[in-house]
């Protein structure tokens, strides 16, 4: 699985729904990755690369953040917090959660 791959790599499925996304800016891996170049370091959650790859961007607003696709905001991450699973766990509608669930019903 390479949920960092440009929108051009993506499947059409996924594509289909690109005028739903919340921010399509932040689409690619890349421009997620580096919105969260101020995730503070002394938070326990999850690392900046699972965040991006799992669809967030950060708000820079404590530990929140939101999904590209559908919007969704998430905080308070707990040491253990596995960003893929909370992701399709409080948003199993969004498109991009699903395609990198990759099937998984977590």
């Amino acid at each position: 699985m390479n949920a960092g791959r440009s929108v051009q790599n993506i499947s059409s499925p996924f594509l289909l729904n690109w005028s739903e996304w919340k921010h399509p800016k932040y689409a690619n891996f890349s421009e997620r990755y580096a919105s969260l170049k101020d995730w503070p370091k002394f938070l326990k959650g999850p690392n900046k690369k699972d965040l991006a790859r799992a669809g967030f961007i950060y708000t820079e607003i404590g530990d929140r953040v939101t999904c590209f696709s559908c919007g969704l905001s998430l905080k308070d991450w707990e040491p253990f917090d596995d960003s893929y699973k909370e992701h399709f766990r409080w948003s199993k509608n969004c498109v991009y959660a699903n395609m990198v669930s990759d099937g998984k019903d977590y």
